[in-house]
C-alpha cells in the first residue's frame, strides 16, 4: 500500500540519473530509518477558524487560515496549496466565507501526499470547531449539525453548488448506530465528526482483447497498490462479457504497450479505469456481435450472447461457440479505450463518524472502546475490498488521532524507528460498526461511489470531541 508516498518523486530522480550514467539498473532500499527521516510526511498544519453564528445556531461567516509547513526544497511542491480549500467550511452551510490556504518553506522535511492530503488537518479544525459552537450556544452537536447542513443544490464555503448530497442521513445512521441519545457512564464521552470529498478524475486506458482460447486479457497502465484495481477490472469484464472470471487475466504494461495513466490517485480508479474497462467491454462486445452475425447470416441484433455463445434469439438451437468466432475473425479482436474523465467537483460524498472514548480522570489516558462509521454508497462491485478500504483507513486514522507524531527538533526527525513512532497494532484494535447508506449519484460504473479515502480523516476530529466530552 503506499496511500501517496509513493506519489512524489524523492528518490527517483537520483535513480534515474544513476541508471542514465551507468546504463544499468538501479536500486536504492531506504531504511526504516531512512524513510522516516528524509521521506515525504504529512504536511504539519496549523489551521485558525473564526465563525460567526447567529442565536438561534445558523452559521452565518466563516474565517479560515491554514498554513502548511510543507518543507524546504521547492521540487516536492506539486501544487501551490493543498486541495483541502474546496471543503474549508465542511459540510455547512456558510453564506459569507474567507478561506486562505498556504504552503510555507520551513526547515522541515519536505511534506507530501498521504491519504486524503491536508483532510485530516481540515476535518480536525473544522469539526472540533463545530463542537465548540455547538458548546457556546448550549445545543446539542448532532441538532447543530442537522441545522447546518447544506442542501441539495446549494453552494459550499467556496461557491461550488452540490448535488447528490447525504449529509443528513449518512450522520443519521451514525447516530442511530452508536445510540447518541443513550446515557453515558462516568468518564465516558461520544464525538462527532465528519469529512466530506469529491472524487478526482484524469487520463487512463486500456487494452481488452478475446483470446483464442475464449478467455480474455486485460492490458492495463494502473499498477494495484492494494486496493483491488485490478480484481474489480476483472469483475467488470466478466460481468459485461458473461464469463466467470477465471477467464479473465490481467497484465500491467508498460510505455511501450499501454495507454498512458495519470497516476493512482484521489479516489479515482473505479471511476476512470472502470468506465474505460465497461467501455471497452462494449466496443469489444460490438466486434464479437458482428462476426457472430455473419457467422450466423443474421443481423447483429437479433443474437444473445452468454457464457461464452452466440446464439440466435428465435432459435436457440442456431448457435456459435466464442472460439469458433475467433478463429474465423479475420482481424484481431482487441480495443483500446483511452480517456480524459472529468472530476465531478459538484458532487461531494460523505463519511461521518462516532468516536466513543473512557478517559483516565488520575492519568488522561484515553482508551478508544468503539467506533462507527457511516458512509454514502452506491453500487458496491467488490465488498471485500470494500470494507478492507474502510477497516484500513479507519485504524490509519485513530493512528493519527492517538499516537503518530513525527517529532523534529532544528529540522531533524528524533524518533526515526518504529520503536518510538508508534503505529497503530493488534493490540489498539476497538469494536469498529460500518453504516453503509445507499443511493444514487455514483459516477463509477454501475452506480460506483469511491471509498478510499474517507474513513482516515475524521477519527482524529471524533475522538477529540468524544474527549472533551467526557471530561466536561
Amino acid at each position: 500500500g503506499e496511500f501517496g508516498g509513493k506519489g512524489d518523486a524523492v528518490d527517483l530522480p537520483i535513480l534515474y540519473f544513476l541508471a542514465q550514467k551507468t546504463g544499468r539498473p538501479v536500486k536504492i532500499v531506504m531504511t526504516y530509518s531512512g524513510k522516516l527521516s528524509a521521506s515525504n510526511p504529512a504536511h504539519p498544519t496549523v489551521i485558525t477558524i473564526k465563525s460567526g453564528v447567529k442565536r438561534d445556531g445558523r452559521i452565518t461567516a466563516r474565517k479560515i487560515r491554514a498554513v502548511h509547513a510543507s518543507g524546504g526544497y521547492g521540487a516536492l511542491k506539486s501544487n501551490t496549496s493543498l486541495a483541502t480549500w474546496h471543503y474549508a467550511g465542511g459540510q455547512y452551510r456558510i453564506a459569507h466565507a474567507d478561506v486562505e490556504f498556504m504552503q510555507i518553506y520551513t526547515n522541515t522535511v519536505p511534506g507530501g501526499y498521504y491519504r486524503s492530503p491536508g483532510a485530516v488537518a481540515t476535518a480536525f479544525a473544522v469539526d472540533c470547531h463545530t463542537d465548540i459552537i455547538a458548546k457556546e450556544i448550549k445545543m446539542d452537536p448532532a441538532e447543530f449539525r442537522m441545522k447546518n447542513f447544506l442542501e441539495e443544490g446549494e453552494p459550499d464555503a467556496v461557491g461550488q453548488p452540490l448535488q447528490d448530497v447525504r449529509f443528513r442521513e449518512v450522520l443519521q445512521g451514525a447516530l442511530d448506530a452508536v445510540g447518541w441519545k443513550k446515557p453515558k457512564k462516568r468518564n465516558h464521552g461520544r464525538g462527532i465528526a465528519l469529512s466530506g470529498r469529491h472524487i478526482s478524475g484524469g487520463d487512463t486506458g486500456v487494452i481488452l482483447s478475446a483470446e483464442a482460447d475464449g478467455s480474455y486479457l486485460i492490458i492495463s497502465p494502473s499498477i494495484d497498490q492494494g486496493s483491488g484495481t485490478h480484481t474489480i477490472l476483472r469483475q467488470l469484464v466478466a460481468d459485461r462479457m458473461k464469463v466467470g472470471i477465471d477467464q479473465v487475466r490481467v497484465l500491467i504494461g508498460d510505455t511501450d504497450t499501454a495507454p498512458r495513466d495519470g497516476g493512482m490517485r484521489a479516489s479515482r480508479m473505479t471511476y476512470v479505469a472502470g468506465n474505460a474497462m465497461v467501455k471497452a467491454c462494449d466496443q469489444l462486445r460490438e466486434k464479437l456481435l458482428d462476426q457472430a452475425a455473419r457467422m450466423l447470416e443474421c443481423r447483429a441484433d437479433e443474437i444473445d450472447f452468454d457464457d461464452g455463445r452466440f446464439s440466435l434469439r428465435q432459435d436457440r438451437g442456431q448457435q456459435v461457440a466464442l472460439r469458433r468466432v475467433l478463429a474465423h475473425s479475420t482481424e484481431p479482436l482487441k480495443v483500446t479505450v483511452y480517456e480524459d474523465y472529468r472530476a465531478p467537483d459538484e458532487v461531494s460524498y460523505i463519511c461521518a463518524q462516532v468516536a466513543e472514548v473512557e478517559v483516565d480522570p488520575d492519568t488522561g489516558a484515553v482508551k478508544l472502546h468503539r467506533m462507527v462509521t457511516a458512509h454514502d454508497v452506491g453500487t458496491i462491485i467488490n465488498p471485500t475490498a470494500h470494507q478492507g478500504q474502510i477497516d484500513g483507513a479507519a485504524l490509519m486514522g485513530v493512528g493519527q488521532g492517538l499516537m503518530e507524531e513525527i517529532v523534529m527538533d532544528q529540522g531533524r526527525v528524533t524518533n526515526n524507528n518504529l520503536g518510538d513512532y508508534k503505529l497503530p497494532s493488534v493490540a489498539d484494535l476497538f469494536e469498529l460498526k460500518t453504516v453503509l447508506v445507499a443511493s444514487v449519484g455514483g459516477v463509477g460504473p454501475h452506480n460506483a461511489k469511491p471509498i478510499g479515502e474517507f474513513a482516515n480523516n475524521a477519527p482524529p476530529a471524533a475522538i477529540a470531541n468524544a474527549v472533551a466530552g467526557a471530561v466536561r
